[in-house]
């Protein structure tokens, strides 16, 4: 378990101050941040918990019971260290069956677009064919117009009608099922679900890298997640199947040893590729002296394991990105975060892949203050915070408002945020 606590550092809790939780699944562990809003807006973060966890593959949970067992361990840690009870959370996930659909709508307006029309033509955007498995998790607007004239912000405007074009992204229904059932094993409202790739974007980014150009990379253990940024707008997001555990796989398979044992040496003695390494190769003094192996390990060996598996990963996202004509421009930055991002050589071995400049993503979170959570393996979960955070106009779907009136279940809702006009092509 990692934590940081801010309650250490004397800030001055205020009066009106309420406060945020946001629960990050992951493959290899479960983290919750609690963020402090005033006024609306977030202040800052007061903390984050991690845990290691199982029953969760690539991103998705598979043993329900598994999961809870940790977060209910991980809730008893988050009030233990940062003193807070949490009783709802924004849950983040990283599914890699999202599927997006583009889909136009439109609603006639009395007089001035109000949020209640903005609420209906989102509504109106969500009437799109699904397959029975599917359910809908965000709907992100693309551009709207106003008596068919391009706007960014409808609000308040004199109109007739209101129009919307937008990305309507979904995921099995049975990944929502699976939260909500890990949520109510232990007594948690999931107060929306978040597809973590667009949080994530929020806590590594700034408005000069999303205008100019980047590519934002989260190399975790089970996914590496990809978004795509241009002129303040998100143009591609993706959740590729590999990250950290297939490079520890691969290791213990090579080296004959158990996973805990190569996830060890990947951490200690890893190279993202040979080629950064002397021309001799040069045993691993450690693994001979314990007696690890009946052979010679050389850093050589482990690096060569782990810049195989590394291609293949950094191949699959590239190769996706041109299956859907991502355009990768000259002046692009590359972002990398996440935990796996922080091997040895990797900022550089992908700079070299990509031919771009490749900079650690670190959450913006201010320095001096928050130092243990400028980390980029807290790079998700501060971005669950902030994008829960962001003004919103919360639309309970018709799945899942059928849902509670013929059950007890919780609903889960969709968010569309009204920060996201005009961020996605």
């Amino acid at each position: 378990m990692h934590s940081f606590d801010q309650m250490d550092a004397n800030l001055d809790l205020e009066d009106n101050a309420e406060f945020i939780a946001a629960l990050d699944i992951g493959t290899s562990k479960l983290t919750i941040s609690i963020g402090q809003v005033v006024n609306g807006k977030l202040r800052c973060l007061m903390g984050t918990v991690d845990a290691a966890t199982k029953g969760v593959e690539q991103g998705r949970i598979t043993n329900v019971q598994e999961v809870a067992r940790s977060l209910r361990s991980l809730l008893e840690d988050v009030e233990a260290i940062l003193g807070f009870q949490v009783g709802e959370v924004h849950v983040g996930i990283s599914d890699p069956s999202i599927a997006v659909h583009l889909n136009s709508a439109m609603v006639p307006v009395t007089d001035h677009v109000t949020r209640q029309d903005i609420i209906a033509v989102h509504r109106a955007a969500e009437a799109i064919p699904l397959q029975p498995y599917e359910a809908i998790l965000h709907v992100l607007p693309i551009r709207y117009y106003v008596d068919k004239k391009v706007v960014a912000a409808p609000e308040g405007q004199r109109s007739v009608r209101l129009d919307v074009d937008a990305k309507i992204v979904t995921i099995p229904r049975s990944s929502i099922d699976s939260v909500q059932r890990v949520c109510a094993e232990v007594g948690l409202i999931p107060v929306e679900i978040i597809f973590t790739p667009l949080a994530t974007a929020l806590a590594v980014t700034n408005p000069r890298s999303a205008f100019l150009g980047t590519i934002v990379m989260d190399m975790g253990a089970g996914t590496t997640d990809v978004t795509v940024h241009e002129g303040n707008k998100i143009t591609y997001f993706d959740v590729v199947p590999a990250g950290g555990d297939y490079i520890t796989g691969d290791l213990a398979q090579g080296l004959h040893c158990l996973t805990h044992e190569a996830e060890s040496i990947k951490l200690k003695h890893g190279c993202a590729n040979p080629m950064y390494l002397g021309e001799e190769p040069e045993p691993i003094a450690e693994l001979q002296q314990a007696g690890f192996s009946r052979w010679e390990i050389t850093y050589h060996d482990v690096a060569a394991i782990m810049g195989a598996r590394i291609d293949e990963i950094l191949t699959m996202v590239m190769s996706r990105m041109e299956q859907a004509e991502v355009e990768i421009k000259d002046h692009f930055e590359v972002i990398l975060t996440g935990g796996t991002s922080q091997m040895s050589q990797m900022r550089r071995y992908v700079e070299e892949v990509f031919q771009l400049r490749t900079a650690i993503g670190i959450p913006n979170v201010p320095q001096g203050e928050f130092d243990l959570a400028r980390n980029p393996q807290y790079a998700s979960s501060v971005g669950l915070l902030m994008f829960a955070n962001q003004e919103q106009v919360r639309v309970e779907t018709p799945v899942e408002a059928a849902q509670t009136a013929t059950t007890s279940k919780t609903s889960v809702f969709s968010k569309f945020k009204l920060i996201f006009s005009g961020l996605f092509d």
